[in-house]
């Protein structure tokens, strides 16, 4: 939806809506992480356009899904 790669902390709830390198960096949680993490998406231009793609795919997926959900109330009318 705002297809903006995000620099996230590892913890339990991150890993339920990110995958690492697929649609985000996780990170441990310290400063030189963290850090090193903003540095990759601002300077690396091609793993963050890599993430940006891979970010574009889930919404097509998303709304596919969502399109799925209606027809099925529509039918149960």
């Amino acid at each position: 939806m705002f297809n903006k790669p995000i620099v996230a902390t590892n913890f339990d709830a991150v890993r339920l809506q990110i995958t690492n390198n697929i649609n985000g960096l996780i990170v441990d949680l310290t400063p030189e992480s963290i850090a090193y993490g903003i540095q990759k998406m601002i300077n690396d231009n091609g793993y963050r356009n890599n993430i940006i793609e891979n970010l574009k795919q889930e919404d097509v997926n998303n709304y596919e899904e969502l399109d799925k959900f209606y027809e099925i109330i529509e039918e149960s009318k």
